[in-house]
């Protein structure tokens, strides 16, 4: 399926992707830019959120702010020895 549409690129960069761009690359959060001289290709990458959930399975399981503590302990005690 080809489609073609115009969109405007502001000052700052952005660009609003036509609806119909938008509902071919689905719920998509990220998209990939490929360049190739002066043809812009881009494609929807998929959302890896929950992928690793079934490894997790029976592990513990930290918060954020334990896992940054934890780390930032290491990161004193490595410093001090």
């Amino acid at each position: 399926m080809t489609i073609a549409a115009v969109a405007t690129v502001t000052s700052r960069g952005q660009v609003t992707l036509p609806r119909a761009v938008r509902e071919i690359l689905g719920n998509s959060k990220s998209i990939e830019f490929s360049v190739d001289e002066n043809v812009i290709t881009l494609q929807a990458v998929p959302d890896m959120s929950g992928s690793l959930a079934k490894y997790a399975k029976g592990k513990p399981v930290a918060s954020l702010s334990e896992i940054r503590n934890q780390v930032w302990s290491k990161v004193a005690h490595d410093k001090a020895s």
